[in-house]
């Protein structure tokens, strides 16, 4: 399963969404066929691949259905490093359906997450989030990053009010 979810990441990486979303497809079934062999991380992961898989072939409402379950077992076990993986496909869909106020959320999460950590390669995806959201904004709203302690929320959305 392991060996299966780095594959899929390495296929979506490549740009072939098709082949990642069958490879996590393959470690979800080796996952059910097997249960007492089922690995918790690597399903996780697949649904983080195969959403954003989902979200490169416009597949945005298979995207979230892939999320949704993930997202809750990832908070049950308490997995705050892939819970923040997971918010932040889920923000890249938001965004991708120009749903501001979904990323904004989905963001802020991925943030809670993500810079506790203090793993590079996880803030730097948060960042890279950042910039993503900032460059598709249509509106007055800016992300930006603040400097503090990890505790506090370090994703600031300013000009986002209800109206």
């Amino acid at each position: 399963q392991w060996m299966g979810s780095s594959l899929a990441e390495a296929e979506l990486s490549a740009g072939h969404a098709e082949r990642a979303i069958a490879e996590c497809d393959s470690v979800m079934r080796v996952g059910d066929e097997q249960a007492d062999a089922a690995i918790v991380l690597p399903r996780l992961r697949v649904a983080r691949i195969r959403a954003l898989g989902l979200l490169a072939l416009g597949r945005t409402i298979e995207a979230k259905a892939t999320l949704a379950p993930a997202l809750a077992l990832a908070e049950a076990l308490d997995i705050p490093s892939m819970l923040g993986l997971l918010h932040e496909a889920s923000a890249r869909i938001a965004l991708a359906e120009a749903d501001r106020v979904g990323f904004l959320l989905h963001c802020a999460e991925t943030d809670r997450h993500l810079r506790p950590t203090q793993n590079p390669s996880l803030v730097a995806t948060l960042e890279r989030l950042i910039a993503a959201g900032a460059a598709e904004s249509s509106d007055d709203t800016e992300l930006r990053s603040a400097p503090g302690p990890a505790h506090e929320d370090a994703t600031i959305a300013e000009g986002a009010r209800s109206r």
